[in-house]
């Protein structure tokens, strides 16, 4: 059995196929969807308007396009 650190939280979880916990991994997911659904009604928004108007950080709208 191998344990790791959620890379989101830091929670202790079995090791598995993502580094997320299910937790962190649904956040993720839904923070990515909300991503997506404002740049397809905003094609040309730039990153200081998406963080602004989705109310995501910098840090984490550059974590979610680097994956």
């Amino acid at each position: 059995m191998n344990l790791m650190n959620c890379s989101g939280c830091g929670k202790l979880q079995l090791a598995s196929y993502t580094s997320l916990c299910p937790d962190c991994l649904k956040h993720h997911i839904d923070d990515s969807h909300r991503i997506r659904a404002y740049l397809q009604q905003h094609p040309l928004a730039t990153v200081m308007e998406l963080s602004r108007d989705t109310g995501l950080p910098l840090k984490k709208i550059n974590e979610l396009v680097k994956r």
